[in-house]
């Protein structure tokens, strides 16, 4: 969550300097780019941390099979970063 943070803290200042500087920088576009490859992995990394959360968390049924509740735990842990990842490959979309 810090990580997050830190990642929002850069990207108020990027958006500061854009008042100032040209939108179309070379540092305005490196620090978009570090920004999105950083909510990517961040997205990443929980969605991980989700699949492996539901799966300890969650009770096996008799009669579902493995396949199905992997299945489940992956959807639904996707399911919630598909915001997070459109706001991603926005701002890492090239010119």
């Amino acid at each position: 969550m810090s990580y997050a943070l830190w990642l929002l803290i850069k990207f108020r200042k990027t958006i500061y300097t854009l008042h100032t500087d040209s939108v179309f920088s070379a540092k305005n576009g490196f620090s978009f780019t570090s920004i999105g490859r950083g909510l990517l992995f961040y997205s990443a990394g929980i969605f991980i941390i989700r699949v492996f959360e539901n799966i300890l968390n969650k009770p096996a049924v008799k009669g579902e099979s493995v396949a199905y509740n992997l299945g489940r735990d992956f959807g639904a842990a996707l399911s919630d970063r598909i915001p997070l990842l459109v706001i991603v490959f926005w701002v890492l979309m090239p010119n």
